[in-house]
Protein backbone atom coordinates (compact mmCIF):
# COMPACT_ATOMS: atom_id res chain seq x y z
CA UNK A 1 0.00 0.00 0.00
CA UNK A 2 1.44 3.51 -1.52
CA UNK A 3 0.46 6.98 0.29
CA UNK A 4 1.24 10.04 -0.40
CA UNK A 5 1.77 13.86 0.70
CA UNK A 6 2.70 17.19 0.23
CA UNK A 7 3.25 19.87 2.90
CA UNK A 8 3.92 23.47 2.68
CA UNK A 9 5.33 25.48 5.30
CA UNK A 10 7.60 28.47 6.40
CA UNK A 11 10.35 28.86 9.13
CA UNK A 12 11.33 32.42 10.80
CA UNK A 13 14.74 31.53 10.36
CA UNK A 14 17.48 32.19 7.58
CA UNK A 15 17.82 29.75 4.77
CA UNK A 16 21.27 28.20 5.10
CA UNK A 17 20.57 27.53 8.98
CA UNK A 18 17.50 25.74 7.96
CA UNK A 19 19.38 24.01 5.04
CA UNK A 20 21.90 23.15 8.05
CA UNK A 21 19.41 21.73 10.59
CA UNK A 22 17.94 19.65 7.63
CA UNK A 23 20.93 17.94 6.53
CA UNK A 24 22.17 16.77 9.63
CA UNK A 25 20.31 13.76 11.42
CA UNK A 26 22.31 14.11 14.55
CA UNK A 27 20.44 17.63 15.03
CA UNK A 28 16.90 17.32 13.21
CA UNK A 29 16.12 13.34 14.66
CA UNK A 30 14.90 15.32 17.83
CA UNK A 31 12.15 16.69 16.22
CA UNK A 32 10.69 13.22 14.73
CA UNK A 33 8.40 11.92 17.13
CA UNK A 34 9.78 8.49 18.66
CA UNK A 35 13.13 8.44 16.42
CA UNK A 36 16.48 8.02 17.57
CA UNK A 37 19.66 8.11 15.75
CA UNK A 38 21.73 4.96 16.17
CA UNK A 39 24.57 5.08 14.27
CA UNK A 40 26.31 7.84 11.59
CA UNK A 41 28.12 5.74 8.81
CA UNK A 42 29.44 8.64 6.29
CA UNK A 43 28.03 11.96 4.84
CA UNK A 44 25.13 10.58 3.05
CA UNK A 45 24.06 6.65 4.88
CA UNK A 46 23.01 6.86 8.86
CA UNK A 47 20.57 4.02 10.94
CA UNK A 48 17.95 4.26 13.28
CA UNK A 49 14.98 3.68 14.65
CA UNK A 50 11.56 4.52 15.40
CA UNK A 51 8.33 3.82 17.52
CA UNK A 52 5.01 4.54 15.77
CA UNK A 53 1.54 3.52 17.00
CA UNK A 54 -1.03 2.42 13.95
CA UNK A 55 -4.61 2.12 15.43
CA UNK A 56 -4.26 -0.03 18.30
CA UNK A 57 -0.34 -1.23 17.45
CA UNK A 58 2.38 -0.10 18.41
CA UNK A 59 5.21 -0.80 15.66
CA UNK A 60 8.86 -0.44 16.28
CA UNK A 61 11.03 -0.26 12.86
CA UNK A 62 14.52 -0.46 12.54
CA UNK A 63 15.59 1.32 9.58
CA UNK A 64 18.27 3.15 7.03
CA UNK A 65 18.69 6.49 5.86
CA UNK A 66 20.55 7.90 2.52
CA UNK A 67 20.89 11.22 1.02
CA UNK A 68 20.45 10.52 -2.66
CA UNK A 69 20.58 13.98 -3.45
CA UNK A 70 22.43 16.56 -0.81
CA UNK A 71 22.40 19.81 -3.05
CA UNK A 72 23.38 22.23 -0.69
CA UNK A 73 23.68 25.44 -2.88
CA UNK A 74 20.05 25.02 -4.81
CA UNK A 75 18.98 24.04 -1.29
CA UNK A 76 17.41 20.35 -2.53
CA UNK A 77 17.51 17.15 -1.31
CA UNK A 78 16.18 14.02 -1.85
CA UNK A 79 15.98 11.08 1.22
CA UNK A 80 15.29 7.56 1.04
CA UNK A 81 14.45 5.26 4.00
CA UNK A 82 13.78 1.84 4.43
CA UNK A 83 13.00 -0.37 8.04
CA UNK A 84 11.86 -3.34 9.36
CA UNK A 85 9.59 -3.68 12.25
CA UNK A 86 10.88 -5.47 14.94
CA UNK A 87 7.71 -7.57 15.73
CA UNK A 88 7.58 -9.08 12.32
CA UNK A 89 4.79 -7.33 11.27
CA UNK A 90 5.73 -5.62 8.05
CA UNK A 91 7.91 -3.20 6.54
CA UNK A 92 7.88 0.48 5.43
CA UNK A 93 10.14 2.95 3.02
CA UNK A 94 9.53 6.02 2.29
CA UNK A 95 11.12 8.85 -0.09
CA UNK A 96 11.23 12.22 0.44
CA UNK A 97 11.85 15.69 -1.66
CA UNK A 98 12.46 18.96 0.00
CA UNK A 99 13.18 22.50 -1.34
CA UNK A 100 14.03 25.34 0.40
CA UNK A 101 13.34 28.84 -0.57
CA UNK A 102 14.22 32.25 1.18
CA UNK A 103 11.23 34.42 1.56
CA UNK A 104 11.64 37.96 3.05
CA UNK A 105 14.73 36.68 5.47
CA UNK A 106 12.69 33.56 6.34
CA UNK A 107 12.25 30.43 4.67
CA UNK A 108 9.64 28.80 3.21
CA UNK A 109 9.75 24.34 3.21
CA UNK A 110 8.37 22.77 0.12
CA UNK A 111 8.12 18.71 0.58
CA UNK A 112 6.69 15.77 -0.67
CA UNK A 113 6.73 12.35 1.04
CA UNK A 114 6.06 8.74 -0.63
CA UNK A 115 5.42 6.31 2.07
CA UNK A 116 4.67 2.29 0.88
CA UNK A 117 3.48 -0.25 3.41
CA UNK A 118 3.66 -4.51 3.24
CA UNK A 119 2.80 -6.86 5.78
CA UNK A 120 0.44 -7.04 8.01
CA UNK A 121 0.40 -3.48 8.78
CA UNK A 122 -1.32 -2.78 5.52
CA UNK A 123 -4.18 -4.43 6.73
CA UNK A 124 -5.39 -1.13 8.40
CA UNK A 125 -5.58 1.05 5.44
CA UNK A 126 -4.83 4.18 3.43
CA UNK A 127 -7.11 6.11 5.53
CA UNK A 128 -5.69 5.28 9.38
CA UNK A 129 -2.20 5.18 7.55
CA UNK A 130 -2.81 8.96 6.11
CA UNK A 131 -3.89 9.77 9.60
CA UNK A 132 -0.72 8.75 11.51
CA UNK A 133 1.34 10.38 8.63
CA UNK A 134 -0.16 13.36 8.53
CA UNK A 135 0.06 13.33 12.56
CA UNK A 136 3.83 12.65 12.46
CA UNK A 137 4.13 15.47 10.40
CA UNK A 138 2.24 17.92 12.24
CA UNK A 139 4.46 17.19 15.19
CA UNK A 140 7.72 17.18 13.07
CA UNK A 141 6.90 20.68 11.74
CA UNK A 142 6.24 21.91 15.59
CA UNK A 143 9.29 21.06 16.90
CA UNK A 144 11.34 22.20 13.53
CA UNK A 145 10.15 25.30 14.14
CA UNK A 146 10.52 25.44 17.44
CA UNK A 147 14.14 23.96 16.91
CA UNK A 148 15.00 26.60 14.42
CA UNK A 149 13.67 29.66 15.16
CA UNK A 150 14.24 29.15 19.21
CA UNK A 151 17.74 27.73 19.10
CA UNK A 152 16.10 24.70 21.29
CA UNK A 153 18.18 21.94 20.64
CA UNK A 154 18.50 18.87 23.33
CA UNK A 155 22.91 19.36 22.98
CA UNK A 156 23.93 22.64 24.89
CA UNK A 157 27.33 23.61 24.35
CA UNK A 158 28.90 22.78 27.63
CA UNK A 159 29.62 26.21 29.78
CA UNK A 160 32.69 28.57 29.62
CA UNK A 161 35.12 28.03 32.54
CA UNK A 162 34.94 30.08 35.44
CA UNK A 163 38.14 32.51 35.01
CA UNK A 164 40.61 32.19 37.58
CA UNK A 165 41.37 34.84 40.06
CA UNK A 166 44.95 34.50 41.77
CA UNK A 167 45.43 35.56 45.74
CA UNK A 168 47.02 38.58 46.89
CA UNK A 169 49.95 36.56 48.42
CA UNK A 170 50.49 34.24 45.21
CA UNK A 171 50.49 37.77 43.25
CA UNK A 172 53.07 39.23 45.48
CA UNK A 173 55.45 36.62 44.88
CA UNK A 174 55.28 35.85 41.34
CA UNK A 175 56.12 39.98 40.88
CA UNK A 176 59.53 38.91 42.62
CA UNK A 177 60.46 36.12 39.85
CA UNK A 178 62.12 37.26 36.81
CA UNK A 179 60.01 37.58 34.26
CA UNK A 180 59.33 34.09 31.96
CA UNK A 181 60.96 34.02 28.34
CA UNK A 182 58.50 34.38 25.01
CA UNK A 183 59.33 32.39 21.99
CA UNK A 184 58.72 34.44 19.02
CA UNK A 185 56.48 33.25 16.38
CA UNK A 186 57.90 32.59 13.11
CA UNK A 187 57.16 34.41 10.29
CA UNK A 188 56.28 31.33 7.77
CA UNK A 189 53.07 29.41 8.54
CA UNK A 190 54.73 25.60 9.58
CA UNK A 191 52.67 23.16 6.77
CA UNK A 192 53.03 19.75 9.14
CA UNK A 193 51.41 22.21 12.06
CA UNK A 194 48.28 23.43 9.63
CA UNK A 195 47.67 19.71 8.41
CA UNK A 196 47.87 18.65 12.68
CA UNK A 197 45.18 21.65 13.16
CA UNK A 198 43.22 20.64 10.18
CA UNK A 199 43.00 16.95 11.75
CA UNK A 200 42.54 18.29 15.23
CA UNK A 201 39.62 20.40 14.05
CA UNK A 202 38.03 17.39 11.85
CA UNK A 203 38.33 15.00 14.90
CA UNK A 204 36.53 17.64 17.66
CA UNK A 205 33.87 17.72 14.49
CA UNK A 206 33.50 14.08 14.43
CA UNK A 207 33.29 13.93 18.62
CA UNK A 208 30.29 16.60 18.24
CA UNK A 209 28.11 14.52 15.97
CA UNK A 210 29.25 11.39 17.95
CA UNK A 211 27.86 12.86 21.14
CA UNK A 212 25.08 14.26 19.51
CA UNK A 213 24.11 10.65 18.71
CA UNK A 214 24.90 9.22 21.98
CA UNK A 215 22.71 11.69 23.49
CA UNK A 216 19.67 10.54 21.59
CA UNK A 217 20.23 7.38 22.29
CA UNK A 218 20.00 7.79 26.36
CA UNK A 219 16.57 8.95 25.73
CA UNK A 220 16.82 11.16 29.33
CA UNK A 221 15.47 14.69 29.62
CA UNK A 222 19.04 15.69 31.20
CA UNK A 223 22.60 14.46 29.18
CA UNK A 224 24.87 13.35 31.23
CA UNK A 225 27.49 17.07 30.98
CA UNK A 226 30.04 16.33 28.58
CA UNK A 227 33.42 17.74 28.92
CA UNK A 228 34.66 19.54 25.80
CA UNK A 229 38.14 20.71 27.22
CA UNK A 230 38.97 17.35 28.25
CA UNK A 231 37.75 16.34 24.57
CA UNK A 232 40.12 18.58 23.21
CA UNK A 233 42.97 17.77 25.54
CA UNK A 234 42.91 13.94 24.72
CA UNK A 235 42.64 14.72 21.04
CA UNK A 236 46.03 17.04 21.20
CA UNK A 237 47.65 14.35 23.53
CA UNK A 238 47.07 11.58 20.57
CA UNK A 239 48.27 14.16 18.09
CA UNK A 240 51.09 15.71 19.49
CA UNK A 241 52.43 13.22 22.46
CA UNK A 242 54.11 11.14 20.48
CA UNK A 243 57.63 12.52 18.69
Amino acid sequence: MEVTADKNFTVNAPVDKVWGLLSDPSRVVVCVQGAQLTEIVDDNNFKGKISVKIGPVTSKFNGEGRFEKLDAQNKEMVLQGAGKDTGGKGSASMTMTVNLKEVDGATEVTSSIKLSITGKLAQFGSRMIVAVNDKLIEQFVAKFREVAEGGGETAAAPAPAAPVTAAPAATTAASSQPAASTVEPTSAADPALEGRVAELEATVKRLETQIRVMQTQLNAEEPEPVNGLQLVGSALKGMFGKK
